[in-house]
């Protein structure tokens, strides 16, 4: 049975940080699209009131280089593994635990000369199967639901342009790489632990 847990948002990074995961996990994070996501920017969000709130439920990986998670990918898929090499984050920079290792988390390059507490944290999860194993909901700035099909067809591709060109051309065979930001995040399961976060 799983240890409930109900921590301040600074706790559970705080928590994260204590020690590396390597298994399965699951969150429920939600967000807010913004236009940049969309194609046509501002006037396609007008067709939603200006924003769409998406829900994101996903089982997901953490603690996991992604390097090593793409050149796996690529192996798996009897590719050339050395196709691929991985840029540093544009804004993320990941975290490490107590005893040096990755960790879970990762925080906004600008924070890192700020104390933990005033830093910008992100839950760092990929999802290794494609979104067989991600479920999103969305609804609109009135707060009516929009049908996921609809919504796609507005957003721009989210697929990884440098793992297409090393011959993970579909969003299916990659690694999709997420850094959720941990103020967005309701509930976290991981490791015997069932998380809500306030």
């Amino acid at each position: 049975m799983a240890t409930k847990l109900r921590l301040s948002r600074m706790e559970f990074v705080k928590f994260m940080l204590n020690f590396s995961h390597r298994h399965m996990a699951a969150l429920t994070a939600e967000t807010c699209i913004d236009n940049a996501q969309m194609v046509g920017g501002k006037p396609t969000a007008a067709k939603y009131g200006g924003f769409v709130t998406k829900v994101a439920s996903l089982t997901w990986n953490h603690a996991i280089d992604y390097q090593k998670a793409v050149e796996n990918k690529l192996k798996k898929f009897e590719l050339d593994p050395t196709a691929f090499l991985a840029e540093e984050h544009r804004f993320a920079k990941r975290a490490l635990t107590a005893d040096g290792k990755l960790s879970s988390l990762s925080y906004h390059k600008d924070d890192e000369g700020l104390p933990e507490d005033n830093r910008r944290w992100y839950l760092v999860a990929y999802i290794m199967d494609g979104i067989v194993k991600s479920r999103y909901t969305y609804t609109d700035a009135k707060g009516c639901p929009v049908e996921p099909s609809v919504l796609h067809a507005d957003l721009r591709d989210k697929r990884s342009k440098k793992q297409a060109e090393a011959g993970l051309v579909n969003i299916e065979q990659q690694v999709i790489y997420r850094n959720y930001s941990v103020n967005n995040l309701h509930n976290v399961k991981f490791d015997g632990y069932d998380i809500d976060l306030y």
